[in-house]
């Protein structure tokens, strides 16, 4: 085990590897590369979990999911979608208007 008692952390120059990395009980873990991308790699499976209040990703851009093969599955009881235009149309739905956005929802089959 190594334990760091500092109040500014650690720098390191170089990769870390290791089974697992914790937080003081009752504190904050921070990961940060303030200049760089923050990588997590998994060889089989990489698990995000919060057993508090909840999981948040923040980008001054765009958040992307991507599954190379396979889905990307939202289990929950809502699926919140906030902020997305509203589109008005006095066209026929066969010659929609620009600008209309539409959001397909799939039964289970996919």
């Amino acid at each position: 085990n190594v334990v760091l008692n500092s109040s500014r952390g650690a720098s390191f120059q170089e990769y870390i590897q290791t089974r697992e990395l914790r937080g003081e009980p009752g504190s904050n873990l921070h990961l940060l590369a303030s200049s760089g991308a923050l990588v997590l790699r998994s060889g089989k499976q990489l698990n995000i979990q919060s057993s508090g209040s909840g999981i948040s990703l923040t980008s001054p851009s765009a958040v992307q999911l991507n599954a190379g093969s396979g889905k990307i599955i939202l289990n929950s009881s809502t699926v919140l979608l906030s902020g997305l235009p509203v589109a008005t149309s006095t066209t026929t739905p066969s010659q929609p208007a620009g600008n209309v956005y539409e959001v397909c929802v799939c039964g289970s089959s996919g």
